[in-house]
């Protein structure tokens, strides 16, 4: 946010043609964003566009690692959408999103008050039995139609298309250019109580 702050007082002062200096000033009912806002939307796109996609790759070249039925799979022509589908469900890079509720609402026998902050962690709910068989079993095959890592409703995330894009293309030049039995070694997480992912997966190929 330091960094951004500079940038954005550096476009106040010399406006460019660049999405920072478009920010600031776009009206919204009438009412330019303040720098608060500006860097706010900046760093949503620097976490989506680049934490979130960058840990589904590592979290997906991890899982085909330990499941090598299933990276056998992934690695036929036609199969890296599955991969990335299953490996959203199975082990996301996002594991929670808050809310604020407006109104009372009852869950389960329990009255959420209005004004409540509410912790929703879809990383749990892609786990639930009552909506996917076998939960815990990385499958390339099961049907994917209600996965929720990118969210619902109107609230579904405006980059889900681009970061299964990113991720397909990048698994795809893999493929091209190793063979399926890689090996990894031992992975380093990120600790974050969000982003769910590598900081680094050593792994030994075979080129093709």
């Amino acid at each position: 946010m330091s960094y951004y702050g500079a940038l954005i007082a550096d476009r106040r002062a010399h406006p460019g043609d660049d999405m920072v200096s478009a920010l600031i000033l776009a009206e919204v009912d009438g009412e330019r964003l303040s720098d608060q806002d500006v860097g706010a939307v900046l760093l949503l796109l620097g976490v989506a566009g680049n934490e979130s996609t960058t840990k589904i790759l590592g979290n997906a070249w991890l899982q085909a690692a330990r499941h090598p039925e299933q990276r056998r799979m992934a690695f036929q022509p036609g199969r890296t959408d599955d991969w990335v589908e299953e490996t959203l469900r199975y082990d996301s890079s996002g594991q929670m999103t808050a809310r604020l509720v407006t109104r009372d609402v009852e869950w389960y026998g329990t009255i959420v008050p209005a004004g409540s902050r509410l912790l929703l962690i879809f990383a749990a709910a892609n786990r639930d039995p009552r909506v996917f068989p076998n939960p815990d079993t990385f499958d390339i095959d099961r049907d994917h139609s209600r996965t929720l890592a990118f969210g619902t409703g109107p609230h579904f995330c405006l980059g889900a298309s681009l970061a299964r894009l990113e991720t397909r293309i990048v698994l795809e030049e893999l493929i091209a250019a190793i063979h399926d039995d890689y090996d990894v070694g031992t992975p380093v997480r990120v600790h974050h109580p969000n982003i769910h992912g590598l900081s680094s997966l050593p792994t030994v190929i075979k080129p093709r």
